[in-house]
């Protein structure tokens, strides 16, 4: 009887034990996912952020294109001097913007 009741208490030591290390686990895992979703969310801030703030700067880029497209003639010239493909160059060219809103008018 003595024996019995040894190794069911030791079982039930064993189970609190596993139970209370579970619940670590399970606390740490929700943790640790948590956190990655504020990383997320934080860096997605930022990458809009980061988003609106070269809208002018790529404005900029797009009315230097134009510019040179003007100068150079060709699409294929202002492909070499700015390290762009053609394809790029041609859609940086039908990015909307003023200048192409002045030609529309």
């Amino acid at each position: 009887m003595q024996a019995k009741a040894a190794r069911d208490q030791a079982r039930k030591l064993r189970e609190d034990q596993i139970a209370a290390v579970l619940a670590d686990y399970y606390l740490a895992i929700g943790q640790a996912q948590r956190l990655r979703e504020q990383a997320r969310q934080k860096a997605d801030a930022v990458l809009a952020d980061g988003e609106k703030a070269a809208q002018v700067p790529d404005e900029s880029a797009v009315q230097a294109v134009r510019a040179l497209r003007e100068l150079v003639g060709g699409i294929a010239e202002v492909a070499e001097l700015c390290d762009l493909t053609q394809s790029a160059v041609r859609d940086l060219l039908a990015t909307p913007g003023r200048d192409n809103d002045d030609e529309r008018a």
